[in-house]
């Protein structure tokens, strides 16, 4: 079984890397740093208290004045680092309004001159402390890389380069790259023996810290030996002899990966007989080791000897602390969880409701913001109540556990709604969808089970409302933030609640950071973070009196229910088909006008791993040089079966409800599928392209990120600007291999037809074409709002590891920057109705749970573009201008833009054969949002059209009349 939420809590890493920090930074900065202060200290004692501003103010102000008269440059560099300090912890400022003031100490910090290079690191260094202390990610990482600039200019060795490999350490691990993480800290350790051997604190720290990533990185072997070195130097100083419960826990959680349990019980009995001899600061250390070595007997299959343990850990915390002790609840998960583990399901319900009860005891519930701080303990247990009540009723058949179990998962999902208000912007909110994934899956699987035994409509509106709670929520936000803005109290009450916001995650991080640290240093940070809660939930108290409509709008985004779907929103020739997918189940919900439909698909492959097969089969051929006949005819056959076999999961069970026009509500990796390619049924003949029974043949088929997605995008007001901003860079000749059949979009190459292709599309829509060494990215940020269609037939780049670094090309004949990243589209705030990205991978990225691909289109529609095409792989120059003018043709025919697609697509089979009509050329574009009709021209014809008849029926009745 896994380990226990609070078996895992254990691992020592956060509170040695922040403890040597600690001793790192002190060592560097405790220079006459005092005196500094004590000289300021007179300046803001005259403040109130109360007044934080006014004494941040205060401060930068005399520090300004000590620097005008010739202070020393390294005492105006410490006099900041201590003012950044005191903003945050000092006077207990939330991170967030600690932030301003300490982005003008890093501007008035940068505009001195003159500064000693080893006191610009040390400053570089602080701020990567403070920007870490509130999630500013990108600040830190300037920070840490401005950091080792200035240390390369310092020749003198500096435990300051320790501090640096460390910092770099530590940010790697937090970002789940162990392996980065521990390459730091080698160096570091390298860089100690050669010029600090005499540091015992620091090798301590950095040598646990090794040990630690080579059990992150699946070498415990090695772990386990290095460790035992670890031992044997400490021997050597007693003086840290409270390192060594530390150590002695890693051994024993090194030993239960490798399923050694003597050994593991073994080094798990000895910390916890160190912690004792360290005194009373170290009792969570040893309740903690008594689940840890519960966990190991409970993975043994002795639920009895685990239990024990656990009863041990429990009557320590309620000796120590008292009855009411909130960290109770990691035991008592845990033995819920090894009740179920074992298959003891009745015994497992019983500590689950015991469990919950005493959550409830300190005040949490499902919706009371008074409880938030227990939110992801009551997610655990939430859990393994669905997963109880399920398995009871899967051994007794009994309906009264399968109600219980959804039950169960109401106020799981209650639980969603309430986190997400604080998740939205938060670092951590992939890691949270991700781990609350699964239960979703089971909660989702029990309304499936229980609406086929009672055929009852709301558990379909039930499942597909699970089935949105975490589809694309910061895509939802951004929409409905457009609202806000239009609104000046709206945009006020949004700010407020955002600051408040940003000084929770830091705390609940810094609580999480502070597990192993003694009682006083984790009370400080809990009662830190109770206040802020509280600050919080009476700024909700109060908008929720005042300002009730704001309140419903931004915490919680109207649920349209399938009825409201149905009467107000979908045309009669569209439907619905949202998905929610594991890599062997699907589960379907298909919505037209007339009716619902609701399916459970068992799969016998993995639906990952064919997604990715079918994508291969179709454009690997075209973009690597293996060219060979031989080759070409398996990937076609190998498509086709692939094809046939997605068709029949995804497609065939819902084609009784889909009408002509399909949005596409995808999950997970279906995000990578492109659905116009699936055949309907096995092709005549493999190879003739053309004549494939596409499911492109029978639906115009479009996407968006989830249904309340769709619904903002539609609500939005349509601009009166249909005007065509087009764009065709030129690239300089790069020595590359010719293509085998044309040039594809990919590389940074010449393109040969991208100018003929904007070209092509200006006959139907009036406006701004610019090619050539003109189409820079300065120009196109200048002009991009300007415009209601946005064209750009360029090159692009996705990054499936970090999609906000996937990036479209620009004009690089005259040099200087060429490439828009993701993240920087986020920021611009568009109008356009549509935004085509005619390059290669505009529409993939990094696939991130909940939220989908990270790609350019989705950074387009977080800008605010109402409809988004895009590309799901290379695309070729020469087949891309073909359809884009037939695509932009029937826009202007005034057909919905799907339907304008589909046909450039048919219209394209027709006019090719053989490879040319193969579907890389023709299958990787599709259409993201709002599918109506842009075309202005079109829509004056149409007024037009209406008014001669009008003028006509007028004129006949006056004749009847005569």
């Amino acid at each position: 079984m896994g380990a226990p939420k609070f078996f895992v809590r254990v691992l020592v890493w956060h509170y040695l890397m922040t403890m040597c920090f600690s001793i790192i930074v002190t060592h560097t900065l405790a220079q006459d740093n005092l005196s500094v202060f004590d000289s300021l200290e007179s300046e803001w004692q005259k403040i109130p208290d109360d007044d934080t501003t006014g004494k941040a103010e205060v401060l930068i102000e005399a520090m300004h004045r000590e620097n005008q008269n010739s202070m020393n440059h390294y005492d105006s560099t410490l006099a900041r680092i201590i003012l950044a300090d005191y903003l945050r912890d000092y006077n207990e400022l939330t991170p967030a309004e600690a932030l301003p003031r300490l982005r003008k100490i890093e501007h008035t910090f940068l505009s001195l001159h003159n500064i000693d290079p080893l006191v610009q690191a040390k400053f570089h260094n602080q701020l990567v402390i403070e920007f870490r202390s509130i999630s500013q990610n990108d600040s830190l990482e300037r920070h840490l890389d401005l950091m080792a600039q200035y240390l390369a200019q310092v020749k003198k060795p500096s435990t300051l380069k320790i501090t640096l490999e460390y910092e770099r350490a530590r940010h790697a691990y937090l970002q789940n790259d162990f392996q980065g993480s521990l390459t730091y800290l080698q160096y570091a350790l390298q860089y100690l023996d050669k010029y600090f051997p005499n540091e015992v604190l620091q090798r301590l720290s950095l040598l646990n810290g090794i040990g630690i990533g080579y059990r992150r990185t699946n070498q415990s072997d090695k772990a386990i030996e290095h460790h035992h070195k670890t031992l044997v130097y400490l021997e050597s100083h007693p003086e840290h002899a409270d390192y060594e419960g530390n150590i002695l826990n890693n051994l024993g959680l090194c030993h239960a990966d490798l399923s050694q349990n003597s050994e593991a019980i073994y080094f798990m009995q000895k910390a916890i007989a160190a912690y004792k001899n360290l005194g009373s600061r170290y009792i969570d250390q040893i309740a903690t080791g008594y689940v840890n070595i519960a966990s190991v007997y409970s993975g043994l299959g002795q639920v009895d000897s685990a239990v024990g343990y656990i009863d041990r850990s429990l009557k320590l915390m309620q000796e120590t602390y008292g009855s009411s002790y909130p960290d109770q609840l990691f035991p008592l998960a845990s033995v819920t969880n090894f009740y179920y583990a074992a298959e003891q399901f009745d015994l497992a319900d019983s500590a689950y409701s015991y469990a919950v009860s005493f959550l409830k005891s300190l005040g949490w519930s499902a919706t009371d913001p008074d409880g938030d701080y227990y939110i992801f303990d009551a997610f655990d247990l939430l859990t393994y109540g669905i997963k109880i009540k399920t398995a009871l009723y899967e051994r007794n058949q009994d309906i009264r556990y399968l109600q219980e179990a959804i039950h169960t998962a109401d106020a799981f999902m209650a639980t969603v709604d309430y986190a997400i208000d604080g998740l939205k912007n938060a670092v951590s909110k992939e890691v949270f969808q991700g781990s609350r994934g699964p239960t979703f899956s089971v909660a989702i699987d029990n309304l499936y089970t229980l609406f086929k035994l009672t055929n009852a409509d709301s558990l379909v509106d039930k499942a597909y409302a699970y089935s949105e709670k975490l589809k694309s929520l910061e895509l939802l936000y951004a929409s409905i933030k457009d609202r806000i803005d239009e609104n000046e109290i709206y945009r006020q009450l949004n700010q407020e609640y955002q600051v408040l916001m940003d000084s929770i995650l830091p705390l609940e991080k810094s609580l999480v950071l502070a597990q192993d640290s003694n009682q006083l240093h984790r009370e400080t940070f809990k009662n830190r973070l109770v206040q802020a809660q509280h600050n919080l939930s009476n700024w909700r108290t109060t908008v929720e009196k005042e300002f009730p409509q704001y309140q419903q709008l931004i915490f919680h985004p109207e649920q349209i229910k399938i009825d409201q779907l149905q009467q107000h929103h979908l045309e009669p020739d569209q439907s619905i088909l949202s998905f929610h997918i594991t890599d062997s189940t699907i589960y379907g919900i298909c919505i037209n006008q007339q009716a619902t439909s609701f399916h459970k698909i068992a799969v016998e492959f993995n639906l990952s791993r064919k997604i990715a097969e079918l994508r291969n089969n179709v454009y690997a051929y075209f973009v690597t040089g293996d060219n060979s006949e031989e080759q070409f005819l398996k990937m076609c056959s190998d498509y086709i079966d692939a094809a046939r076999e997605l068709y029949n999961a995804l497609i065939q069970p819902f084609e009784e409800h889909l009408e002509r026009r399909v949005i596409i509500i995808p999950d997970k990796a279906l995000a990578y599928l492109p659905f116009d390619l699936l055949l309907s049924s096995e092709p005549k003949e493999k190879h003739t392209f053309k004549n494939h029974p596409y499911l492109m043949r029978k639906y115009a088929i479009s996407y968006c990120y989830s249904v309340a997605l769709w619904l903002e995008i539609m609500r939005k007001e349509r601009s009166d600007n249909r005007e065509l901003l087009a764009f065709a860079p030129a690239f300089k000749e790069l020595e590359l291999p010719k293509e085998s059949l044309y040039a594809v979009r990919t590389g940074l190459a010449p393109l040969d037809y991208n100018t003929n292709e904007v070209n092509g599309i200006h006959q139907h829509f009036k406006g701004t074409i610019i090619s050539g060494g003109a189409a820079t990215k300065e120009k196109f940020l200048q002009h991009v709002q300007d415009f209601g269609l946005i064209h750009l037939a360029t090159h692009s780049k996705a990054n499936d590891a970090a999609g906000d670094f996937s990036y479209l090309a620009f004009s690089n004949l005259e040099g200087g920057e060429n490439k828009l990243y993701a993240n920087e589209i986020y920021s611009l705030n568009l109008h356009a109705d549509l935004v085509t990205l005619s390059a290669c991978e505009s529409g993939i990225g990094e696939l991130r749970y909940g939220e989908g691909i990270i790609s350019l289109a989705r950074a387009f529609v977080f800008a605010g573009a109402k409809s988004i095409l895009s590309t799901l792989w290379a695309v070729n120059d020469k087949s891309t201008g073909t359809l884009m003018t037939g695509f932009y043709k029937n826009l202007a025919a005034d057909m919905p833009k799907d339907i304008a697609l589909q046909k450039a697509k048919l219209d394209y089979l027709n006019d090719h054969d053989h490879s040319a009509a193969h579907p890389f050329y023709w299958s990787g574009f599709i259409s993201i949002g709002d599918q109506s009709p842009v075309s202005e021209s079109s829509s004056i014809y149409s007024w037009v059209v209406l008014l001669l008849l009008g003028i006509i029926a007028v004129i006949w009745i006056m004749q009847r009349r005569i």
